[in-house]
């Protein structure tokens, strides 16, 4: 009982260091506990040792987490991306990949994630253990597999993490079970499970030798010995040897703590109380698991040195589960005005924005909207900065719908007016009203489901395609993967465009509807193509389409005070 608080406190502290040590300690608490308990019955009960200390080092540690969690976000997401994608290989823990006499040896499906190579010692010792361990079974000893007992039982929790790490049993054609499991799917990098075995097969294999020499005193045993601690010294020597200069990567501004340097100069007269928050283009952000902007490499340095100086939080997001509904509602700033911006009702004042924007980057048509809003401040080399006022950005829909009017109904269009080329399917009526008809694809969609098949048009020039999608507020619809195929002259289909839709998304309205739309060049005058929708992470839910319009030209309509242009709603 008193080790068991002891190790409980630990985990707590595991829980705010890094959740991967207690997911890891869990792991390792209840399998040793589960096999203390059958290899030694009489001194590890059941209920008192197995159920109780379970319940005091893990469940308990983690239901005080979770209180101190009480007024966070409680919508991070619950498919993390990875599992099967971050995982370790037999040869990325046994075999010197990288070290200095392994470089003959070239593997290139190996993720860093999974990399714990034990060691030239450790993994001869393992090849030895494996040599004793059926030695023992023949004897009737199934569990002993080492002389330790302790370290025995320990080595077989560390195999388990092992085995795990490698993604099994799940990829033995059970990928889909992982889906359900859970709050285990949190932990989507499944390749770091190897690092318990890494330091259980040191630990094991060092005490062995060392018991043998204690026992031996022989000058076998002391060569032996004094070989394994040297070589171990050399694969510790090799693992970080020049690594702090892989990890020094300066930057001057960063330190340029006075601020001396040419491009930091404003800083020293710029007055940071007069903004309320960083807003960097390029626009980042990472970390939601439903939208992935990665913006460049530019525009997030550039938005950490400001914000290191300034003290000023950034708008971008570059973190890890971030809430779902935070995303959509930041998000509405990368994306075409079509509706308020619910994010700006979160500002606790109207102090401005200050907007970053690195040189030599190409913008988008929505950060360049946001740029010509926003009032010059200041220019370096690297950058240049704006004041961005919330009442403009409050304004920036309304100017958009009245952009679109004056466009096309005041000047070029009169009345109802069409494009000759284009092909709409509203689902029944030519709806204004997005969702009053649509397409439902109920109970997931594991498979390939057709949304459309179609002919096109004589003339083969480049076409956009777009459509309506719900619930794209949802974490798992964006990552839905689009296919299009397209008939050869033959009749056979052929794969031309396999993407998210997340990478294709214009818009996503607080309704959770969603607009994404990508281009296409046909290869032949009417050439007859596909578009389907699979997504295998979806096992329940649904998802609705409507209005899927390919065009080659502009597509508007007028009427009853609404406007349509181009698949987009506007009053």
């Amino acid at each position: 009982m008193k080790y068991s608080i002891i190790l409980g406190v630990i985990s707590l502290l595991t829980l705010y260091l890094h959740a991967y040590i207690y997911a890891m300690y869990g792991m390792m608490s209840f399998l040793a506990l589960m096999f203390f308990t059958i290899y030694d019955r009489e001194k590890f009960k059941f209920v008192k040792s197995f159920v109780m200390g379970f319940a005091i080092q893990i469940i308990a540690p983690y239901i005080l987490y979770l209180f101190s969690l009480i007024g966070y976000p409680q919508d991070r997401p619950k498919y993390p991306w990875g599992f099967f994608d971050t995982k370790a290989y037999f040869e990325s823990v046994f075999l010197p990949v990288g070290k200095s006499y392994g470089s003959f040896i070239h593997i290139d499906y190996l993720n860093w994630e999974g990399v714990a190579y034990v060691g030239l010692v450790s993994a001869i010792g393992f090849l030895v253990g494996i040599y004793y361990y059926f030695k023992n079974i023949s004897r009737g000893n199934y569990f002993k597999i080492h002389s330790n007992p302790f370290l025995s039982i320990m080595l077989w929790v560390g195999l388990i993490g092992l085995a795990f790490s490698m993604t099994y049993p799940f990829s033995w054609g059970m990928k889909e079970i992982w889906n359900y499991m859970g709050p285990l799917r949190q932990f989507r990098a499944s390749g770091r499970f190897n690092w318990p075995f890494y330091y259980i097969l040191n630990i094991s294999v060092f005490y062995f030798i060392w018991s043998f020499y204690a026992n031996k005193k022989t000058v076998f045993a002391k060569i032996l010995i004094s070989m394994a601690v040297l070589w171990g010294l050399y694969d510790a020597f090799l693992l970080e040897y020049k690594r702090q200069d892989a990890l020094m990567y300066e930057i001057p501004e960063f330190i340029d703590y006075d601020n001396t340097l040419e491009n930091d100069k404003w800083i020293k007269d710029a007055n940071f109380d007069e903004f309320k928050a960083i807003l960097s283009f390029p626009y980042f952000h990472l970390g939601s698991e439903m939208y992935w902007y990665d913006g460049t490499t530019k525009s997030r340095q550039n938005a950490f040195i400001v914000a290191s100086k300034s003290g000023l939080p950034i708008m971008d997001v570059q973190l890890s589960r971030t809430s779902l509904s935070q995303t959509v509602e930041s998000l509405a700033l990368q994306w075409e005005p079509l509706s308020d911006f619910n994010v700006l009702s979160d500002f606790p004042d109207e102090r401005d924005i200050l907007l970053i924007v690195s040189k030599g980057e190409e913008l988008n048509e929505n950060e360049l909207r946001i740029v010509n809003i926003a009032d010059k401040y200041f220019e370096n080399d690297n950058y240049l900065t704006y004041r961005l006022q919330l009442e403009n950005l409050r304004q920036l829909p309304d100017n958009y719908a009245d952009f679109m009017k004056h466009k096309y109904i005041d000047t070029e269009y009169d009345g109802d007016s069409l494009t000759s080329n284009y092909i709409l399917n509203g689902y029944g009526d030519l709806a204004l009203e997005i969702g009053n008809k649509d397409l439902k694809i109920e109970e997931g969609y594991s498979e390939y489901t057709k949304l459309l098949d179609t002919t096109l048009f004589q003339d083969t020039s480049s076409l956009l395609i777009s459509f309506w999608v719900n619930p794209m507020n949802s974490e798992l619809i964006p990552r839905s993967k689009l296919l299009l195929t397209a008939a050869d002259g033959g009749g056979n289909y052929n794969w031309k465009i396999f993407t998210d839709l997340f990478k294709i998304t214009k818009y996503v309205g607080p309704d959770g509807w969603g607009l994404v739309e990508f281009e296409y060049k046909p290869e032949l005058p009417y050439e007859k193509i596909k578009i389907e929708l699979w997504n295998d992470l979806m096992v329940k839910g649904s998802i609705r389409i409507d209005n899927i319009l390919i065009r080659n030209g502009d597509v508007v309509i007028s009427q009853n005070g609404k406007l349509f242009v181009n698949n987009r709603l506007f009053k």
